[in-house]
């Protein structure tokens, strides 16, 4: 409702001209200023349906419909247990997240960068102090080290 953007088929926030590879922030204020009206922008997905066609566990069932007991970013951050040999076996390479329907979305096309990383053999053998030398602080910090060891440890088997 701000007017920054629109929710793409994929349920996320886009925001033309830098797709859904954003992070909104809030600030707390006493003080008094105008809030000028916007409409919400149009969705602007059209006939699109890749995020939906790329999801690899079905989790997006429909345009503006995720199944998040599905979703791969649920079950290897925010879930308490471990995720299933199935499941495993849908996550290819990635133990943290997912993003394969921002990958493929249109709005996305600019380069977001170079990310490194441990391997998973140093992951595997981080302790607790070790992990939050390097991710305290980061996204990492909330799944912890013991849930990106359960999860690696799914893909490997």
């Amino acid at each position: 409702m701000s007017g920054i953007g629109f929710i793409g088929k994929n349920n996320m926030l886009i925001v033309p001209g830098y797709g859904s590879y954003c992070f909104l922030v809030e600030i707390l204020t006493t003080a008094q200023f105008l809030i000028p009206s916007f409409e919400a922008p149009e969705n602007e997905c059209g006939p699109c349906t890749k995020c939906i066609d790329m999801c690899p566990t079905g989790a997006l069932k429909a345009p503006f419909y995720i199944d998040v007991s599905k979703c791969l970013s649920y079950l290897t951050i925010e879930a308490k247990g471990a995720v299933d040999k199935e499941t495993g076996e849908k996550m290819g390479n990635t133990f943290f997240g997912c993003d394969a329907c921002q990958e493929v979305c249109p709005f996305n096309e600019k380069e977001s960068g170079v990310v490194a990383l441990p391997s998973t053999k140093e992951i595997l053998a981080m302790t607790d102090i070790d992990f939050k030398k390097i991710f305290g602080k980061t996204a990492f910090e909330r799944a912890g080290v013991e849930k990106l060891k359960k999860n690696i440890k799914a893909i490997l088997t």
